[in-house]
């Protein structure tokens, strides 16, 4: 098995990238497995990287 990053995850390192300066934003959290790569806003995940390699984002209400 390989472990160079897939496609779907280098476009996510460039989102992560992207808003690596917003204060408000960060990657990860202390826990281990679901989110712990993920980014969140006060501390609640808005996108990641599945472990099926989708790449999943949380919507604002009423975005639809």
């Amino acid at each position: 098995m390989s472990d160079a990053p897939t496609k779907t995850q280098r476009k996510f390192d460039t989102i992560v990238k992207a808003l690596g300066t917003n204060p408000s934003v960060t990657l990860g959290s202390s826990k281990k497995g679901f989110g712990a790569s993920a980014l969140q806003i006060n501390n609640k995940i808005f996108a990641m990287v599945s472990s099926k390699g989708d790449f999943v984002v949380k919507l604002p209400k009423g975005a639809r």
